[in-house]
């Protein structure tokens, strides 16, 4: 199997705080209120796009990339990269497909043997107390930044922070540090919330000549 230095796993576990869309909160409001605004506003959101930058840094190495993203609930989404090369990320709620265009391959998985706390937020069935331990780390004039600790844990997550805007309370950052000392970092502008998107957006189907890898 061909192999270049990207985390698509990685890359699942950032969609599930994608969604999350909030009212205004003042800054004398509680942890535990942002906590409940967060779950209770995330379970409005049916469907989310927005553009975003991706940083991959580890090991004296630096991935940049950037594109679209796009969410439907339950648990499908569509990742698609710009530069540096033209890749997607799919799921259709049960298959995950990764396709690295430079390799002319697709990496194929279904979504139930990945199962975490990533998919079930994607699935419309997570609760941000029940999974994780929270705690607000640091927050300046224009967002607040959460750290997240999963109550069980995630083979593939060291540590994991968000980063909430002040101004419309949305996801603007997630920051995701695995094992291996690898970093991950997803910025996200030019959200558009609850706009139709036709569930045939979130098939995939190998381009012609692409090898299909599978588990």
């Amino acid at each position: 199997m061909k192999k270049r230095p990207f985390s698509a796993t990685t890359t699942f576990f950032l969609a599930l705080f994608v969604l999350a869309a909030l009212p205004s909160i003042s800054a004398a409001d509680s942890l535990d209120r942002i906590v409940s605004r967060l779950q209770k506003e995330y379970e409005t959101i049916s469907t989310l796009s927005a553009s975003f930058t991706q940083e991959v840094s580890g090991g004296g190495s630096r991935l940049d990339s950037e594109g679209t993203v796009f969410f439907k609930k339950p648990g499908r989404m569509k990742w698609v990269y710009r530069t540096p090369n033209k890749d997607e990320l799919v799921s259709d709620g049960k298959t995950v497909w990764f396709f690295q265009s430079d390799l002319n391959q697709v990496m194929e998985r279904p979504v139930d043997g990945s199962s975490s706390v990533a998919t079930d937020f994607l699935t419309g069935v997570g609760n941000l107390r029940k999974d994780f331990e929270i705690t607000l780390v640091k927050e300046n004039a224009s967002v607040y930044r959460l750290a997240l600790s999963p109550n069980n844990p995630q083979p593939n997550l060291k540590k994991f922070f968000i980063e909430v805007d002040k101004t419309n309370f949305l996801v603007v950052k997630t920051i995701v540090e695995n094992y291996f000392g690898t970093v991950t970092t997803v910025s996200f502008r030019n959200f558009k919330l609850n706009v139709p998107i036709k569930d045939s957006f979130f098939e995939f189907s190998p381009p012609k000549g692409a090898a299909v890898i599978r588990p």
